[in-house]
């Protein structure tokens, strides 16, 4: 007695294929290894003043009467009229 396994053609075996792939794919989209783990990522120091220094730009845009450094102001103006980078403000004399 032979066993004769049945003759699948090529379309239904790519569209069995694809279907497993799907399945496969979506246990693992669900899975806990698919979600990135969060983490603080610190910035430099020269990037934090820079953020810290357009905080209070607009801050002062929002409401001039609050008190904001001309200092802070100055320097983020002027860093964003440069287009200075993290590198660029740090070497700065401030």
């Amino acid at each position: 007695m032979t066993l004769v396994a049945p003759t699948i053609d090529a379309p239904t075996a790519a569209l069995q294929a694809a279907a497993l792939a799907a399945a496969q794919a979506e246990r693992i989209a669900q899975s806990d290894a698919a979600r990135p783990a969060l983490r603080r990522v610190r910035m430099p120091a020269a990037l934090e003043r820079l953020e810290h220094s357009a905080r209070a730009e607009l801050l002062a845009l929002i409401n001039p009467r609050r008190a904001c450094s001309e200092e802070e102001l100055l320097f983020a103006t002027v860093a964003w009229d440069l287009g200075l980078d993290g590198a660029a403000v740090s070497g700065s004399a401030r």
